[in-house]
């Protein structure tokens, strides 16, 4: 999660905030904000180690579900209006909610099974569009 979103922030086009203002990143969680908390501090603690200091030049928007699924696509809108620069999230739920969404923003999916048949990737090796992340094609070496 940390390599994608950073290099999502960081790519061509992204790598500067805008003259006095930042870049944000929105996290839409399918579980509980507890649940994925040593994956976003692994995130930031990497971003800082690029300069991007939290509240100046980056700032983290959150959005969980609490294992409540139906309510993913309301938390994606909420996170898309606010225009954030980079939206995270981890497995299947979560990337259906962003299936489709705008394609000026990067999507990055930690963890997820088989990303070309549900998330909206046309091939692994080359996926195209907005969409990246980490598919594990041995759903026991998913932990």
């Amino acid at each position: 999660m940390a390599l994608g979103a950073g290099a999502a922030l960081t790519g061509p086009g992204l790598a500067l905030a805008p003259a006095g203002g930042r870049r944000s990143i929105g996290f839409l969680l399918p579980a509980t904000r507890e649940g994925f908390e040593s994956r976003v501090e692994a995130l930031r603690a990497g971003l800082r180690e690029l300069g991007y200091v939290e509240g100046k030049s980056v700032a983290y928007e959150y959005r969980a579900a609490d294992g409540k699924y139906e309510r993913l696509p309301a938390l994606a809108a909420e996170l898309i209006g606010l225009k954030v620069d980079v939206l995270v999230t981890a497995g299947t739920p979560g990337a259906l909610a962003l299936k489709g969404r705008p394609r000026r923003c990067p999507i990055v999916i930690a963890t997820i099974a088989d990303p070309t048949s549900r998330a909206s990737c046309r091939v692994s090796a080359r996926p195209g569009g907005n969409i990246t992340g980490l598919m594990f094609v041995v759903a026991e070496l998913n932990a």
